[in-house]
């Protein structure tokens, strides 16, 4: 159900302001009304709460090789080739990457890359690293009734029509 903004409670009037990042201290109803048209927005689905803040990253330091999903997502990222799939200015995103690296973790669980050579008994890995070195795929593994290390995963045979 949309609402036209001039009927929106200055409430939920604010709420929308600091959503498109607006200041609203000591505004007028009126003015918050005027700031919020100008910026395109002229009627409210009041059935669902305003959204969260967007996070500004206008000062996020960017060279455009980055890919960044997400409200605030790589807000603090400096680096290049980077990335992050998040919605929150976190540093640890729920997906991130280095491009340059060819690797991606998966919310510091799962972490895959290729293998630059042959995976082996002295080849560093941490749990959930996952690594492929030709046509072979490995993860490493740690546990009580396992011995730490590489292990090949094998995947039945199939048949693609």
């Amino acid at each position: 159900m949309s609402t036209e903004i001039n009927r929106i409670s200055s409430t939920r009037l604010r709420a929308e302001c600091k959503h498109l990042c607006i200041d609203y201290v000591g505004k007028t109803r009126s003015d918050m009304i005027i700031d919020l048209k100008n910026a395109g927005l002229f009627d409210v689905d009041t059935r669902w709460p305003a959204k969260p803040p967007r996070i500004d990253t206008s000062d996020r330091s960017d060279d455009l090789s980055n890919l960044f999903l997400g409200n605030g997502a790589g807000k603090y990222e400096t680096g290049a080739n980077k990335l992050y799939i998040a919605n929150s200015d976190t540093h640890r995103p729920l997906i991130g990457g280095d491009f340059k690296k060819k690797v991606v973790n998966i919310n510091d669980v799962l972490n895959i890359t290729e293998s630059e050579s042959e995976i082996n008994a002295s080849t560093h890995g941490e749990p959930g690293d996952i690594r492929r070195f030709g046509s072979c795929i490995y993860m490493y593994r740690v546990g009580e009734d396992i011995h730490s290390g590489w292990y090949p995963l094998v995947f039945g045979s199939m048949v693609l029509y």
